[in-house]
C-alpha cells in the first residue's frame, strides 16, 4: 500500500491483508516441497530441477512478504506505545480490535502449521536425498 495509513484500524486491515499473502506463500511453499519429495523418491531429476528452481522464485516473495508484516508490526507497535520494537503477532492479537482478532489468530495457527509443515518436510527430504547419494554410492 502506498498511501500512509495513521489510524489503527486501518493498520490492522492492513496487516491482516499482508498475513493473508504470507500464508499463501507458505502454502505455496508447501506444496513444492511434498512435489519436491514426490521428484526425488521417483528419481525425476528435471522434475526436482524446476521444483528447486520455483522454490528459489519464491523463497524473495516470503522474505519481503514476512518483511512487509514486520514492518506494519513495528507501526502499529509504535503508535500503540509497545516497548518492544517489533511486537510478536501474539501481541498485536491481544491489542487488536475484536473484529480483527480472529482472523489474526487463524492466520497465526496457519502460519505456524505451515513452517512446521515446512521444516519437517525439508529434513524429510534431506534425508532422502542423502539415501540417494549413499545408495549410487555404493553401487
Amino acid at each position: 500500500m502506498s498511501e500512509i495509513i495513521t489510524d489503527l484500524e486501518g493498520m490492522y486491515a492492513d496487516l491482516v491483508i499482508c498475513l493473508s499473502q504470507e500464508v499463501q506463500l507458505y502454502t505455496d511453499l508447501d506444496q513444492l516441497l511434498k512435489d519436491k519429495q514426490s521428484s526425488i523418491i521417483k528419481g525425476d531429476v528435471e522434475s526436482l530441477q524446476k521444483i528447486v528452481h520455483e522454490e528459489q522464485r519464491l523463497i524473495p516473495k516470503i522474505q519481503r512478504a514476512t518483511q512487509a508484516r514486520e514492518l506494519r508490526a513495528t507501526t502499529i507497535g509504535a503508535v500503540s506505545k509497545l516497548r518492544s520494537k517489533t511486537p510478536s503477532l501474539k501481541e498485536l492479537i491481544d491489542l487488536s480490535p475484536s473484529h480483527y482478532s480472529k482472523q489474526l489468530i487463524e492466520f497465526r495457527e496457519q502460519l505456524i502449521v505451515s513452517l512446521d509443515r515446512i521444516a519437517h518436510g525439508n529434513r524429510e527430504n534431506e534425508f532422502l536425498l542423502n539415501s540417494s547419494v549413499e545408495l549410487v554410492r555404493g553401487l
